[in-house]
């Protein structure tokens, strides 16, 4: 998913260039929903997953952020919006510590 989000904010740049900034790019905001709640959505699962509320299946991934040449370098500056716009343009698996489905752990990276 996230390399689908990469590509829908290159794509969403690319038209905006050519439309001569008449169609906006994606925000981090909008690419994030349409792959979180937006998707579930979609797929009618919004009850189930897409969030964090209460209730719902606690799908999640847990992101190292320190890993040397994944992703741009986390500077203690760095706040929270910052450090997650780092981690979708430039993250990839490598940064992905651990990993849960249905609440239950799936995956620990070494």
């Amino acid at each position: 998913m996230l390399e689908v989000m990469k590509a829908a904010f290159v794509v969403s740049t690319a038209r905006c260039t050519m439309t001569q900034g008449q169609d906006q790019p994606l925000s981090l905001t909008e690419g994030f929903y349409m792959a979180t709640l937006g998707g579930a959505r979609v797929c009618q699962l919004q009850e189930k997953v897409g969030n964090f509320m209460v209730g719902k299946e606690f799908d999640a991934l847990l992101i190292r952020t320190q890993e040397e040449g994944v992703m741009a370098p986390v500077v203690e500056e760095d706040g929270v919006p910052t450090v997650f716009e780092k981690f979708l343009m430039t993250g990839d698996d490598r940064n992905i510590g651990r990993v849960f489905v249905k609440g239950r752990e799936v995956h620990t990276a070494r």
